[in-house]
């Protein structure tokens, strides 16, 4: 009974919920590597940044505003809220597609060479659109709470790409990208019809619209959608930028694979950042700042101390775990570069809860500024290492060591931010890390009995 009820419960199916997107996505990934050139696959791995940062502007300007407001108000003013962030939403996906439409045009004009960016510019016009009512009804369902239904929603979006790749792999053994994202477009496409169907995805507030309700979303997600913006970019401007370099889509594909393992490790870690995330509030409304370390410290330092291992398997069996994504043509071509990668990412990810910790920790004490600040020196720092990489040395790794630079310097300015609260201690930071994973061990042992 008990185990039912922890499967039942929010957090573990929001968790799932994420589970199965990063699974998905890394599987998905995997067969399309096996079926493609790697020039496609460096296309598709920009689309999938690009489509992912311009994302966070809708997620910032209104998905957590909205899921707050709907929280704390009333009926009518959910409404006016549900109806104002719809067409926000829609405006802005139209928008962006209509840009890119234009974007497309113009570079046939003058000539532009797109050819990295072609089949984000070409796909992403319908993608948006098609997209935005299923989008819109998942954080509809986040407000309230329902995890379950956005678990199957989740699940019905990518279960038809992954048909269609499976069936590929073992009877067509190839795959054209643009069928790729045709299937993409048309699952996510169908998924949105019967969202506005079921009027699951706020169309029907959408004359509730108020210029009251407009103000308080943009008030509210200005910080958030410029944090949310920043720490996209640190993720993403890597390949950006690679795509405008002279090493071209290739390299985007070559980058792309490793990053994958830092996408998984990346789960844990906001899954337990955002769990930590409203306890650390509460004890920064109470002042209790005793409290509010010995949490810091012991949810990231029981990342940083789960991660060690992990990290050295990834360091030492590199070029295994490079043939297991990509296969052993693609490592024939690319796999000592990516090897590195992969060696550089596992050091770049035992800084990882650090980072991620000090700007949970800067919200819920009410300083965002802080943590945008801190997100934006460091997209600074990768920026500059990254031009230089590309444009004087034309090498990835050297990119790759910038990614371990503004990591290790995001940690450190945010317990900068945080010192007029308390000093680091890196002997209580192990300490309380290694408590919480004694703590977890003898539940595990407890609930074997």
């Amino acid at each position: 009974m008990e185990l039912k009820s922890i499967f039942k419960s929010n957090s573990t199916l929001s968790f799932l919920g994420n589970l199965v997107i990063s699974i998905a996505g890394m599987v998905n990934f995997m067969l399309i590597a096996r079926l493609v050139s790697t020039d496609e696959l460096g296309q598709y791995a920009i689309f999938l940044a690009a489509s992912t940062f311009l994302e966070m502007i809708r997620l910032g300007l209104t998905h957590n505003g909205l899921i707050r407001f709907i929280a704390t108000g009333t009926t009518e003013d959910k409404n006016q809220f549900i109806g104002t962030a719809y067409l926000m939403g829609l405006a802005l996906a139209i928008f962006l597609a209509l840009f890119f439409i234009l974007v497309a045009k113009v570079g046939d004009l003058i000539s532009l060479d797109f050819s990295a960016y072609q089949l984000f510019i070409f796909w992403y016009p319908l993608f948006s659109v098609a997209t935005f009512p299923l989008k819109n009804a998942l954080t509809l369902l986040q407000a309230d709470l329902n995890f379950g239904r956005i678990l199957v929603l989740k699940i019905l979006n990518v279960l038809p790409l992954s048909i269609v790749l499976v069936v590929s792999i073992f009877y067509l053994h190839t795959i054209s990208i643009d069928n790729v994202m045709l299937v993409m477009v048309l699952s996510s496409g169908l998924l949105s019809l019967v969202m506005i169907f079921l009027k699951l995805d706020g169309s029907n507030h959408w004359r509730s619209f108020k210029i009251f309700s407009y103000k308080k979303l943009v008030s509210f997600g200005k910080y958030n959608s410029l944090t949310l913006l920043g720490t996209n970019l640190l993720q993403s401007v890597d390949m950006f930028l690679i795509g405008l370099s002279p090493l071209g889509p290739v390299a985007v594909a070559i980058y792309s694979i490793p990053l994958k393992y830092v996408e998984i490790m990346q789960m844990p870690l906001r899954s337990l950042a955002a769990a930590a995330y409203p306890l650390m509030a509460r004890f920064a409304d109470q002042n209790d700042w005793t409290g509010f370390r010995k949490l810091l410290y012991s949810r990231s330092g029981f990342l940083l101390i789960g991660f060690a291992p992990i990290c050295v398997l990834l360091i030492f069996l590199a070029p295994l775990f490079i043939r297991f994504i990509a296969g052993n043509s693609f490592y024939e071509a690319n796999g000592d570069i990516a090897s590195d990668l992969l060696i550089l990412f596992a050091i770049v990810s035992l800084f990882m809860p650090l980072d991620k910790f000090t700007g949970a920790a800067l919200d819920a004490m009410n300083r965002p500024r802080a943590n945008t600040v801190k997100v934006f020196i460091m997209l600074g720092i990768n920026v500059l290492i990254d031009v230089i990489a590309l444009w004087s040395f034309n090498n990835l790794q050297l990119m790759a060591l910038g990614s371990i630079v503004y990591t290790l310097v995001g940690g450190l300015i945010g317990y900068y931010y945080l010192k007029d609260k308390f000093n680091f201690s890196l002997k209580e930071f192990l300490t309380e890390g290694f408590l919480a994973i004694n703590i977890l061990v003898d539940k595990l042992r407890l609930s074997r009995k």
